[in-house]
């Protein structure tokens, strides 16, 4: 188990899902080594959902909050970008720059030999994981170029999201 240690800040690393699930992951760093301590997920449910989940229901000092690019995108209606209405909040983003999925899957599996993970607190993160995939092509015989998108996808999806903006943060 790698519970959460008081003595560091917490970052979270997230997919925000619409008609499908929105994934956190919750992570602590420690000199080299990053512990993921928990994860939470959720569908059909708004940002002041995640925020209160954040603020209420995790004991949690929080660092950076890393989140997609997609945040950016203006809502219909309110003309207010997802990260604005995070913001207003209180939760800022960290936007993750847009990379190739194989770059972000790339950075994901640099990212492994520094991961400690608690196996109980993440649980359903890590049975997604353990089911993201690509799909075989029978016809052409070779794997899809591009992973599988189902509910498993979102997990792996927060967990790149957090190796690209950890690496992005390096000095």
């Amino acid at each position: 188990l790698y519970p959460y240690d008081p003595r560091f800040p917490v970052h979270t690393a997230w997919d925000i899902g619409h008609d499908d699930l929105t994934a956190i992951w919750f992570v602590q760093v420690n000199g080299p080594a990053v512990r993921l301590i928990d994860y939470y997920e959720e569908r059909n449910e708004g940002v002041t959902h995640y925020v209160r989940v954040l603020k209420e229901a995790k004991p949690y000092q929080y660092g950076r909050h890393y989140g997609p690019h997609d945040l950016e995108v203006a809502e219909w209606g309110s003309n207010k970008t997802r990260l604005d209405i995070a913001r207003g909040l209180g939760l800022r983003f960290t936007v993750v720059p847009k990379l190739s999925i194989a770059d972000g899957i790339d950075a994901v599996r640099r990212l492994f030999p520094r991961l400690y993970i608690d196996r109980m607190a993440c649980k359903p993160g890590l049975m997604h994981l353990r089911h993201y995939r690509r799909l075989w092509d029978a016809k052409r015989r070779q794997y899809a170029e591009q992973p599988f998108h189902d509910v498993h996808s979102n997990a792996a999806d927060a967990l790149r999201y957090l190796a690209v903006g950890m690496r992005e943060q390096r000095p």
